[in-house]
């Protein structure tokens, strides 16, 4: 009976022993692969009511409702509203913060430095390109909005006075600026109105003097941007401007006016012949 005993002891303790030197089997867990999800991506949503590329469809979308429809985010140092949590924020930021990055080239403040050294300085630069004119855009929703200059097609009319547009952010403007008389920027030295910021910005260096645009051919300066590019015409070799009684072109459409005189003043001395 004794002797039993010390056997299964000894049985027991020699396969703990053997247990113990066998190697440990390492357990590998293998990550869950995410599957990416089709159209996820916010980069390059499309708006339906104004064509624009956004990234945030959701949050532009508002732009478009009806004011009383609309979230009211009120400023929380202004009495001014907003659609959007990040637009008060951009808001507060440039407005109330002061927080802006300053331009080198051009002396000015502005509140992205990138987009307005693309925009301004380095159109160059710039992603998309517009083929028969070669001007380059920021985005491709601009590129669309000024490709519709090269073409007669104006869809959207005016329901006031039958006007015509290529886009309708512009005929919505027209409305505003043109039939509803919006002037909401009031000038502090001569007390005249615009309807947009822009304009009266442009306007103030009428009293300031001040020109930051500066020609890169002749350094010739101007005081807003339209300005400039309308005068850097001069120096390009395109001339898009053609003349439909001859073969001339030009590059601005002030010489093509003024060509047109000249036919309109050979068939006039012909007539009395």
């Amino acid at each position: 009976m004794l002797l039993s005993v010390i056997k299964q002891i000894k049985y027991e303790n020699a396969s703990e022993e053997s247990k113990e030197n066998e190697p440990v089997k390492k357990i590998v867990y293998k990550k869950k692969e995410k599957r990416k999800i089709k159209g996820s991506s916010k980069q390059g949503q499309i708006c339906d009511e104004c064509g624009k590329t956004v990234r945030n469809l959701k949050e532009h979308i508002t732009r478009h409702q009806p004011i009383n429809d609309k979230k009211c985010i009120k400023c929380k140092m202004c009495d001014k509203l907003f659609s959007s949590y990040s637009a008060r924020y951009r808001h507060h930021k440039v407005k109330h913060l002061g927080i802006k990055q300053h331009c080198d080239i051009c002396n000015k403040d502005v509140s992205s430095l990138r987009v307005h050294q693309l925009v301004v300085h380095k159109t160059e630069e710039l992603p998309y390109e517009c083929v028969p004119c070669g001007r380059r855009f920021i985005s491709q929703s601009t590129l669309d909005m000024h490709t519709t200059v090269h073409t007669k097609n104006r869809p959207y009319e005016c329901d006031q006075c039958e006007k015509k547009f290529r886009n309708k952010i512009t005929m919505i403007q027209h409305i505003r600026q043109v039939h509803d008389k919006e002037r909401s920027h009031l000038c502090q030295f001569c007390s005249k109105s615009f309807f947009k910021k822009y304009h009266l910005q442009i306007h103030l260096r009428s009293h300031t003097k001040e020109k930051p645009y500066e020609c890169v051919e002749c350094k010739k300066r101007f005081a807003s941007r339209s300005s400039l590019k309308n005068h850097q015409l001069i120096h390009s070799d395109v001339k898009m401007f053609g003349c439909t009684l001859c073969d001339m072109t030009f590059s601005k459409p002030g010489y093509l006016r003024n060509h047109m005189v000249s036919h309109t003043t050979s068939h006039a001395t012909l007539w009395h012949v």
